[in-house]
């Protein structure tokens, strides 16, 4: 296989740590076993929530590498808008338990802005 090939010449020579070499392991055990073979750790390397944790810090690495900001300016909108309601909130303004972020003219299902809004508010309250 190309792939353990690959990982052999080229990633194997420069693990640097124990760390690594299990990492390494354990991702080329992913990609020869079968998933009924998988241990549970190992099945936890496929969570879903892992997979979209990773990719977004592969992200955020590429684009400042590359000299781009690390997040969308609607993202940084969105989250300024999330703590600006939660100092007003704060401060005893009355606001609507749910501003929409979205204009009058485009109005998504409740869902997607739902789950728009849950991925963004978690991180907003971090600011």
């Amino acid at each position: 296989m190309p792939v353990i090939t690959f990982a052999q010449t080229e990633l194997a020579p420069r693990a640097s740590t124990p760390e690594f070499v299990r990492d390494l392991e354990c991702t080329m055990a992913l990609l020869l076993y079968t998933p009924d073979k998988h241990t549970p750790a190992m099945a936890n390397l496929l969570d879903p929530e892992l997979r979209r944790g990773i990719a977004a810090r592969v992200n955020v690495a590429i684009l400042t590498s590359q000299g781009h900001q690390s997040q969308t300016r609607l993202k940084s909108l969105v989250k300024l808008k999330t703590w600006a309601e939660k100092r007003a909130r704060e401060k005893g303004h009355d606001l609507s338990d749910k501003l929409s972020i979205w204009h009058d003219s485009v109005q998504p299902s409740r869902h997607v802005e739902d789950s728009i809004m849950s991925g963004l508010d978690a991180e907003a309250v971090a600011l």
